[in-house]
């Protein structure tokens, strides 16, 4: 037999309830868009307006909304290019060669590609350039670095290809960096601070640029389509600490995003193996490692983290040369103390990249490498 319909008091009830839900969820909702969007006065509870509440780290939206709500004052213009999506005013931005070539005067030059932690954060004279000059390596050899702030590892490649034909005759040591924890996330992106190159994957792993990088400007990246349907649902879903974190990955799609950053890996890693040895160039991967690594308040990351073992995986099935900070850093914070800021910027537009003291340790990194030293 059917069961008997809830007394009408009871479904008045559970009416009044669901009604004060949905009025709440949006009047959160709308509270929500007038902190992120709103005029400048509401802006002002900055506790929400960070965008890890609403987006997952290795998506195009969090680097959206990263751009979005950061200060228009530290917003910085970029010098579109369509084939890398920005360059820097370290190297010419058509011929791409480097600004400082004259100061080669006969020695050998080290090739470094990378991302900021390639660039550094610090003066020219505390950066991998300016250690290698005043090193015992000096005399012999002259670093051209071609670190660019916010390169995924795909544009790190593509920069390489382009300068290889510049410098092939002063046989050139190549060192490919990258940040272990950030470079091939961004290399899935199709936004990193500014448009950068979109990959289209075929059956076969091999990858694709979809067409040129489109020239943006602020009023392009302020109407750009986040594909946020409700603020309040990503808050509940990345902000609130409710859900585990299992279910916060299969929401986000966190697989999907680790399967496509792991294949671009392994085609782009394949480009270099063919486009450097082809050549007949002596090269190594330099691996950076940001601060998570030896960070007392996070202790299982170097054991839960997917980025490291990947990627030493597949240097040595390719048997290809590398280098890691992590040895030099762990050894250098442990004889401070275990003092993390000593070696990483602890705030403001350097955050979590190396100090100049950080410079100088991991500096012994890349001379390992140089040295022909492999881990």
């Amino acid at each position: 037999m059917p069961e008997p319909s809830p007394p009408p008091r009871r479904r008045r009830l559970w009416l009044r309830i669901g009604l004060v839900l949905l009025v709440s969820a949006l009047l959160f909702e709308l509270t929500l868009r007038l902190v992120l969007f709103g005029p400048g006065p509401v802006r002002k509870l900055t506790a929400l307006r960070q965008p890890d509440l609403y987006a997952s780290h290795f998506s195009e939206e969090f680097a959206v909304l990263k751009y979005r709500l950061r200060d228009p004052a530290r917003r910085r213009p970029a010098r579109h290019d369509p084939k890398l999506g920005w360059t820097h005013q370290r190297f010419d931005p058509k011929s791409y060669d480097h600004v400082n070539r004259a100061r080669l005067q006969g020695r050998r030059p080290v090739l470094l590609y990378g991302d900021s932690f390639a660039g550094c954060v610090t003066p020219p004279a505390e950066c991998w350039q300016g250690l290698l000059e005043g090193s015992t390596l000096g005399p012999e050899m002259c670093l051209m670095n071609y670190g660019v702030p916010g390169y995924g590892f795909d544009q790190t490649c593509l920069l390489l290809k382009e300068t290889l034909d510049l410098w092939a005759p002063s046989r050139p040591i190549v060192v490919v960096s990258l940040l272990v924890t950030a470079d091939m996330d961004r290399a899935a992106l199709p936004f990193f601070s500014w448009p950068k190159p979109d990959w289209e994957l075929d059956e076969d792993g091999r990858a694709r640029m979809k067409g040129p990088v489109p020239a943006a400007s602020a009023e392009w990246i302020e109407e750009h389509d986040l594909g946020i349907g409700s603020y309040a649902w990503r808050w509940f879903v990345h902000g609130s600490g409710i859900l585990p974190a299992s279910w916060v990955a299969a929401i986000s799609g966190e697989e999907a995003h680790r399967a496509r950053a792991k294949a671009l890996m392994r085609f782009f890693l394949d480009e270099l193996q063919v486009e450097l040895e082809g050549r007949g160039l002596e090269w190594f991967v330099l691996v950076f490692h940001g601060p998570r690594y030896f960070d007392p308040e996070t202790p299982d990351f170097a054991a839960t983290d997917w980025h490291e073992p990947f990627l030493l995986e597949e240097l040595e099935q390719r048997g290809i040369r590398h280098v890691g900070s992590r040895v030099e850093l762990e050894a250098a914070i442990a004889d401070d103390g275990g003092n993390l800021y000593d070696h990483f910027v602890r705030e403001g537009s350097g955050r979590r990249h190396y100090t100049a003291l950080g410079n100088r340790v991991v500096f012994e990194t890349l001379r390992r490498g140089l040295r022909q030293e492999s881990d």
